[in-house]
C-alpha cells in the first residue's frame, strides 16, 4: 500500500482535485487527509479556490495580452489627465 507524507499529498492535491491520480494514490491521499488535520485544512483551501475558479467566468490571459491591456489602460489614463 502506498503511503504519502504531507509534502507528497500537497504536491498531488491539484491532481487529486481533478481526479488525475491513479486509484492507489487516491486511496493513500484519502487516508492521509483523514489522519492529518493540517493537510486536510490545506486541501480544503485548495478545493475552495478550485471551486471558485470553475464556477466563475475567470478567463486567464497570456502575459503578452496582460501587458498590452495595461499599456492601453495607461495610455487612456494619460490622455485623460
Amino acid at each position: 500500500m502506498t503511503v504519502f507524507n504531507c509534502q507528497q499529498v500537497l504536491d498531488k492535491a491539484t491532481f487529486y482535485l481533478d481526479n488525475e491520480v491513479i486509484e492507489e494514490e487516491k486511496v493513500a491521499i484519502d487516508s492521509h487527509l483523514r489522519e492529518c488535520k493540517a493537510c486536510a485544512e490545506e486541501y480544503a483551501v485548495e478545493a475552495r479556490i478550485s471551486s471558485m475558479i470553475i464556477s466563475s467566468d475567470w478567463n486567464p490571459i497570456s502575459t503578452e495580452d496582460l501587458v498590452q491591456q495595461a499599456m492601453i489602460n495607461y495610455m487612456q489614463k494619460r490622455d485623460i489627465d
